[in-house]
């Protein structure tokens, strides 16, 4: 088992290239998919760097795989982890983490967008939390308001409904986006239960 200056000099190493992104809401994304993975129960140190690290490949232009290289966005998102986990594992190689951590590591990198085990869904859970507490009004100045909509329905599709519920307590600047993502989830729970959330909701 490594020690906990490995584990922090290998989150060193993550943070400073996520950093360096030129995707603005790259560096506070990672930050706050780790702050969920705990929050959802989490304190695997080995969980926590995947979090950290699940879009490394995005802040690396020379590595990204492009959007439209792509016809189906679940396609390229399935290549975006992938690409991460490649990425990751190279940043990782003389971090001084164990071989089979860094394997584990990468594992759950690669499984983020769609899960797979226990903590790989958990992952997937506190990233797509994290889009819309984080990303989404960032998001939404760079594309149209159909394709925010798009995204915003994809996000809240890896989502149990459970947790789900989760982004009920979000609120945003732009009024537009909080009604949006509000009618998604009314629409995606239609009348199976009543939504909660309404009374406490956190600015993003």
């Amino acid at each position: 088992m490594s020690t906990k200056q490995d584990i922090l000099r290998a989150e060193r190493k993550i943070l400073d290239i996520i950093d360096r992104s030129p995707v603005p809401e790259d560096p506070v994304h990672a930050r706050n998919t780790a702050q969920w993975v705990e929050r959802l129960g989490s304190s695997d140190p080995l969980l926590r760097l995947a979090a950290l690290g699940h879009d490394i490949e995005r802040a690396l232009p020379a590595e990204k795989v492009k959007r439209d290289q792509f016809t189906s966005f679940d396609d390229f998102k399935e290549a975006h982890a992938k690409n991460s986990a490649r990425v990751l594992r190279k940043i990782l190689a003389d971090s001084g983490l164990e071989p089979e951590e860094i394997d584990k590591i990468c594992y759950l990198v690669e499984m983020h967008e769609r899960g797979g085990s226990p903590e790989a869904d958990l992952l997937k859970e506190a990233d797509a939390l994290s889009f819309f507490e984080t990303n989404l009004a960032l998001y939404s100045l760079r594309h149209t308001e159909e394709d925010v909509e798009k995204r915003a329905l994809w996000g809240l599709k890896r989502l149990r409904p459970a947790t789900r519920d989760l982004v009920l307590n979000m609120d945003y600047k732009d009024p537009h986006l909080s009604q949006m993502v509000r009618r998604l989830i009314r629409e995606m729970n239609k009348g199976s239960r009543p939504l909660k959330g309404e009374e406490r909701k956190v600015r993003t």
